[in-house]
């Protein structure tokens, strides 16, 4: 079993970078990464990225991790645990599925990520973003030209998961 999910961060990542640090965070475990578009491995890792882009300068990349296994050691959220880990040691600052943490959030929103800044989790709209482009709900148009909103801090119970090494 594998778990799958998407972080998005706020610049442009190397495949040689984020492979090194999730080698390093998972040692032992075979880690791939990958550009959209590009082939997947032969061998199948037991992690495996791929690196998009987005519409939006403000949070150009997004790191869609396709496999990650169920019994890796980062707990029950690994997303949130990967975002601790990475943002400070790829200087970015990185967005996650609320993933049902926050209490009173619509699951079925797209429009809500937890945030990681300057090392604190905050609950953030994404709502008429270039994150999420234009887009319509069948009477507005939305032109996606706000900025991402950060909302308030969220402090996660331990829940989520041990933070990262």
């Amino acid at each position: 079993m594998c778990e799958c999910f998407d972080i998005v961060v706020s610049r442009v990542v190397s495949t040689e970078e984020l492979e090194r640090l999730l080698s390093e965070l998972l040692p032992g475990c075979e880690v791939g990464v990958t550009r959209r578009g590009e082939a997947v491995p032969e061998e199948f890792p037991a992690v495996l990225v791929t690196l998009g882009e987005t519409n939006d300068p403000d949070w150009p990349c997004v790191l869609e991790f396709t496999a990650f296994p169920d019994d890796s050691p980062l707990g029950e959220c690994p997303d949130l645990r990967l975002a601790e880990y990475l943002s400070p040691r790829l200087g970015v600052s990185s967005l996650c599925d609320p993933a049902g943490l926050v209490p009173g959030l619509d699951p079925c929103d797209p429009y809500w990520f937890l945030a990681r800044v300057e090392g604190r989790w905050y609950l953030a709209d994404a709502s008429n973003s270039p994150l999420m482009g234009p887009y319509t709900d069948g009477t507005t148009t939305f032109r996606g030209d706000q900025p991402i909103r950060l909302k308030h801090e969220v402090e996660l119970s331990s829940e989520s998961g041990p933070a990262a090494p």
